[in-house]
């Protein structure tokens, strides 16, 4: 629900700031940003499959690209990850893995998945955020008035997932190496 209304109030907030500024009219702008959240969401999912066609080799638990660090770790609780990761939502749906729950602490093959899961969502998050700004180069979505906003909607809702799933790694790391060696 949180990305709904965060997508609907930028939507608005976008078609009022064009309409205001540039004297374009509110439900002309409201049609052009829905079109560019329409874009984004259709470059997010083509993304992601595209991404979820790469060996899954790349995205075992030993790879080192999807390591966190203490530093890290500790700029995630900072944050205060915890208190709002409950907002964003798990689309496991489309995978047919959901990492809303740990449903094992000892099943290594389990703990396995859940980590190759949580590493191919990093790396489609960080893609959807930065292919995002692909929509600047259509110039029917408004250009840097609307399309460029829009982008960086995206881009702060791609990071939000990427923060919780680099959150849960060290996690799920620690439960996997005890799991595997009993």
């Amino acid at each position: 629900m949180f990305y709904i209304a965060v997508i609907t109030g930028a939507n608005l907030i976008i078609a009022l700031k064009n309409a205001l500024l540039f004297k374009d009219s509110f439900t002309y702008s409201l049609c052009i940003s829905i079109t560019a959240t329409v874009f984004l969401i259709a470059i997010d999912g083509l993304s992601a499959l595209l991404i979820r066609l790469m060996p899954e080799s790349w995205f075992l638990p030993d790879v080192a690209l999807f390591s966190v660090g203490q530093k890290e770790r500790s700029f995630y609780k900072k944050i205060g990850v915890k208190h709002w990761k409950h907002l964003v939502p798990e689309l496991g749906l489309f995978t047919g893995f959901h990492k809303d729950k740990l449903q094992s602490t000892n099943n290594p093959h389990y703990l396995k998945r859940f980590i190759l899961e949580s590493n191919y969502g990093v790396i489609i998050h960080l893609a959807n955020g930065i292919l995002g700004f692909i929509i600047l180069l259509f110039p029917f979505l408004g250009g840097i008035s609307i399309a460029l906003p829009a982008a960086f909607v995206n881009l702060i809702l791609s990071i939000m997932p990427i923060i919780i799933l680099r959150f849960n790694i060290p996690i799920l790391m620690r439960l996997y190496k005890k799991a595997h060696t009993a």
